[in-house]
């Protein structure tokens, strides 16, 4: 993996409001242990990858690491014409549906979730996916957005609370729609 060589310092130096913040208060002269230690995570081969282990490490449930880099992903990226293992992802879909979060709050997304797995493989057993893979690929993409809204509910910030009927709302919509 490319080395992200960027230098703090210099990238700061140039942002005009932060520079004139560290010129009031002397930040970068004062504690410059920040600017080493930012700049050696900057230069370090596990950068490019500290968005994965985030979500490995500290998402709320489990299942979000698979779903979000294994599916959601693939999704994302894989053509039509491309030739990928279908029951291999099929696979990491009942894995990631092992792993739903038990609160009561995600039983409906738990229950679409579900379906649509099993939808998946019953689809698979009588077509290829391979060739209709176009059509997988906005529902499972939703599927992901779906899960994020409801999230969005249940972890938040205190500061959000008057957002929260919104987000709701908007949660249960995206679970009816699905």
């Amino acid at each position: 993996m490319p080395k992200c060589n960027v230098n703090l310092n210099s990238v700061l130096l140039s942002d005009k409001c932060y520079n004139e913040f560290n010129i009031e208060n002397n930040i970068i002269s004062s504690y410059s242990e920040i600017e080493t230690f930012t700049n050696q995570i900057l230069s370090s081969e596990s950068f490019n990858d500290l968005d994965k282990y985030i979500y490995k490490e500290y998402a709320p449930y489990s299942f979000m690491y698979s779903f979000k880099y294994q599916i959601f992903n693939t999704a994302n990226t894989i053509g039509s014409s491309n030739y990928f293992d279908v029951d291999n992802y099929i696979d990491i879909f009942c894995d990631c549906e092992a792993q739903l979060p038990c609160e009561n709050y995600f039983n409906e997304y738990n229950d679409l979730f579900s379906k649509f797995s099993t939808n998946l493989d019953l689809i698979n057993d009588e077509n290829n996916f391979n060739r209709y893979w176009n059509f997988l690929r906005d529902p499972i993409i939703e599927l992901w957005k779906t899960f994020a809204r409801g999230l969005r509910v249940n972890f938040k910030n205190d500061y959000y609370g008057y957002k929260v009927n919104s987000w709701n709302r908007k949660y249960k919509s995206s679970i009816d729609e699905f």
